[in-house]
């Protein structure tokens, strides 16, 4: 299936270094970062922009909002509510990791995780999607962390962790 009608073609262009947020909101800057983002596939690509008929500039802040309604809607859905926290942004983090047991980072790409060196950092037993090249190169399964491959892998690594307190409680720590 496609996002494009018939005959058309989607064209997705991830704009490295992209600020998060701006000084007076991306609301205003929209217009002007999403024509300076065509000129630059046009500077690249000659002629490639007559054959944009319609283009659409998702922000970070756009992209958060939207991912952010649909982990709030599963949780509805799953009947979660009194389980689950949406903290929203905080200037200090590090007392959220003291009140964890356990950090789950489930990212299918990433650059790099600095989250998880935090939460690796306040001592937290982790358990990560192995990302080759990435959290395989500082997580050593059953040592310093449990890396999960699927889903089934994923649930397998939390569930023992919330079964077995010694094995929680001494992962990671050296």
């Amino acid at each position: 299936p496609s996002l494009a009608p018939a005959g058309r073609h989607v064209l997705s262009a991830i704009v490295q270094y992209a600020p998060s947020r701006l000084t007076g909101g991306w609301a205003p800057a929209k217009p002007a970062f999403l024509k300076t983002v065509l000129a630059t596939i046009e500077a690249y690509a000659p002629g490639l922009s007559r054959h944009v008929v319609a283009s659409e500039l998702l922000t970070p802040a756009d992209l958060e909002d939207r991912y952010a309604a649909s982990v709030r809607r599963m949780v509805i859905d799953l009947n979660l509510t009194e389980h689950v926290v949406f903290a929203g942004a905080l200037d200090n983090v590090n007392a959220v990791y003291r009140i964890c047991d356990i950090f789950v980072f489930a990212s299918h790409m990433e650059g790099f995780g600095n989250v998880l060196l935090e939460a690796m950092a306040h001592a937290l037993p982790t358990v990560s999607r192995r990302l080759a090249g990435v959290t395989d190169a500082f997580i050593t399964h059953g040592e310093t962390g449990l890396l999960f491959d699927d889903k089934k892998g994923y649930v397998s690594a939390v569930k023992s962790l919330i079964d077995d307190p010694d094995t929680r409680n001494g992962l990671g720590i050296t």
